[in-house]
């Protein structure tokens, strides 16, 4: 009685946090499907059983469920209704990495029709009595085991499927977010099995499954909770409490899910703090300007007019080298305006390129047959890849070596695309690798960098609903992978 409990709280939990997430919207369904289950289980245990309460909560809550009246035959639609939730959760969860025609969507959908006309009551009884007719009874009894295997059999595939495709999307894809959507999403399965295996294969509501019910025999069997019993309800919990915790870090298939707005919000903070510190050493730049300033009004005033030429060369200097920085800085912090158009992303790199200096640098472009498109700002992506661009130019001089090569690739994949940016310089150090995208972190001079190039790179191509990895080898290459959702025309 307590699991039904545990089944709700974990109901209402993915109704109220979830709700928004596509894969959590299917584990709310495999939710829903064991919530019907487990109530039916406890009703076939109330009438048909000698269930043995564990605890007083559990006696409480078994007096209230004994005032509610169900025959055997509404149970068993509604145990039928419960095991079809489960199949059809099954083939959202499929179709979710296996995209499909709807003529395919049926087809996986005839199973489920035909789990849930093969065990109606009417059926049943029928073939039961058929069954034991002297006449009819071998090819009947036959006919039974055919059916109760093919259902079986059914519920089998449906309970493996979802691994085996998940594993084949994991390894089949080359794009980083899906690899990662995709395991997220394999383990989130696998925890799910293990709850069915606990409670309806081998756990206490297994005498309550279609293939173990016989309609015409209703045994008073001994059934209470045990101490094994209670071990398995223990780590269903535990399981649910893991997948609870695994969908609020990863929210695999998502966009936007409350794993990336907590991320984001602790990155917005750390960035305003730095942009603070930033701003203060800009403050007392300032008020250095104004100190050389008042020492040259000083100077006026004694007619040393040597003094006062070479204060406001310094004063001049100083002053245009903060308005560049400043100026700099506001172009990166400026946030990333969604300004919807459609374009080739092909044609923001081409652009990209056109904007840097690569007549030493060989590039070599690798783009599929056609054209691969985004809905978002141009501007912005434009600006991302030359970023990219400008710090691989970079890494390559930095490399001082006279076959710098920069590799441009893009490849599709139905619904995303990646492009990935290799260049043969002098790669990033170990022990800085993990600050790459840290907002201010550079490696370069003042003058030349500010240490937001790979932050706008990644805020850039979040917001646009993918996202940007860097792999990279010291002393040998450094490649940028940006995967972008692909806008189908």
């Amino acid at each position: 009685m307590i699991l039904l409990l545990l089944l709700g709280i974990a109901f209402m939990l993915n109704c109220i946090l979830f709700r928004r997430t596509r894969f959590a919207r299917i584990i709310m369904l495999y939710y829903v499907g064991y919530f019907i289950l487990v109530i039916i289980g406890i009703f076939y245990f109330k009438q048909f059983t000698n269930y043995r309460y564990l605890s007083e909560w559990d006696y409480k809550i078994l007096r209230f469920l004994s005032r509610i009246k169900i025959d055997i035959y509404k149970m068993s639609i509604i145990h039928n209704i419960g095991i079809c939730v489960l199949m059809v959760a099954t083939e959202e969860c499929i179709r979710l990495v296996c995209p499909m025609k709807l003529s395919v969507r049926l087809l996986l959908l005839i199973p489920v029709l035909l789990m849930f006309i093969l065990n109606l009551p009417e059926l049943r009884w029928h073939m039961y009595i058929y069954q034991h007719m002297k006449s009819r009874s071998e090819f009947f009894e036959l006919l039974n085991e055919g059916i109760r295997g093919f259902l079986i059999l059914t519920a089998a595939v449906f309970f493996v499927a979802p691994i085996v495709f998940y594993i084949r999307y994991i390894v089949k894809t080359k794009i980083f977010v899906k690899k990662r959507y995709g395991l997220a999403g394999l383990v989130s399965i696998i925890l799910i099995d293990i709850i069915t295996l606990l409670l309806f294969i081998t756990g206490v509501f297994a005498p309550t499954m279609f293939y173990n019910m016989d309609l015409l025999s209703f045994p008073m069997r001994d059934i209470g909770v045990y101490y094994e019993e209670i071990l398995s309800i223990i780590i269903v919990f535990v399981v649910m409490v893991l997948n609870f915790i695994l969908l609020i870090c990863f929210t695999p298939f998502e966009k936007h899910g409350m794993a990336s707005l907590k991320k984001r919000k602790k990155e917005n903070d750390a960035l305003s703090n730095d942009i603070f510190m930033i701003l203060h050493s800009y403050k007392n730049r300032f008020l250095g300007i104004q100190k050389l300033a008042a020492l040259a009004d000083a100077s006026v005033e004694k007619g040393d007019m040597a003094d006062v030429k070479g204060f406001l060369e310094n004063i001049e200097k100083d002053s245009m080298t903060a308005a560049v920085d400043i100026s700099r800085v506001l172009r990166a912090v400026n946030p990333v305006v969604m300004d919807y158009h459609i374009f080739s992303i092909e044609g923001c790199i081409n652009d990209a390129l056109s904007k840097c200096d690569l007549s030493k640098i060989k590039v070599i472009r690798k783009y599929e047959g056609q054209e691969n498109y985004i809905l978002g700002n141009r501007a912005n992506i434009v600006e991302c890849f030359l970023n990219i661009v400008c710090n691989a130019v970079e890494a390559i001089e930095q490399k001082n070596i006279s076959d710098g090569e920069i590799k441009i690739q893009v490849y599709t994949e139905y619904d995303m695309f990646c492009v990935i940016v290799t260049d043969n310089g002098c790669g990033i150090p170990k022990a800085i690798f993990k600050k790459v995208f840290h907002p201010f972190f550079t490696t370069k001079s003042k003058k030349i960098g500010n240490g937001l190039g790979l932050d706008f790179v990644r805020r850039v191509s979040r917001i646009h609903g993918g996202d940007a990895i860097i792999k990279s080898s010291e002393g040998m290459y450094t490649s940028v992978y940006t995967a972008f959702p692909r806008y189908k025309r």
